[in-house]
């Protein structure tokens, strides 16, 4: 996590093992950094930037994309946001 101000973090470098994927491991260490923001009252804004295949991933959690597709390491992404 990075925060970027008092009421805006920055999710960054959320991944999982190529092999454990498919597992629901994921989605349950997601879903408690999620519960560990939304305890923080002052946090208005979470940010991230995903990969474009798993951008469905963090729509399950609200996020939208914020911007056009991008080119980061050779690999298509999009920002995503999800104001709380």
């Amino acid at each position: 996590l990075k925060y970027d101000s008092d009421n805006v973090v920055q999710i960054q470098r959320f991944c999982i093992l190529k092999e454990d994927r498919k597992e629901g491991y994921g989605s349950k260490f997601f879903n408690d950094i999620m519960k560990y923001l939304k305890l923080k009252k002052e946090l208005k804004t979470i940010m991230l930037s995903s990969q474009a295949y798993i951008v469905n991933f963090y729509k399950k959690f609200g996020f939208i994309i914020s911007s056009e597709v991008y080119m980061d390491a050779g690999i298509e992404h999009f920002d995503m946001i999800l104001e709380l």
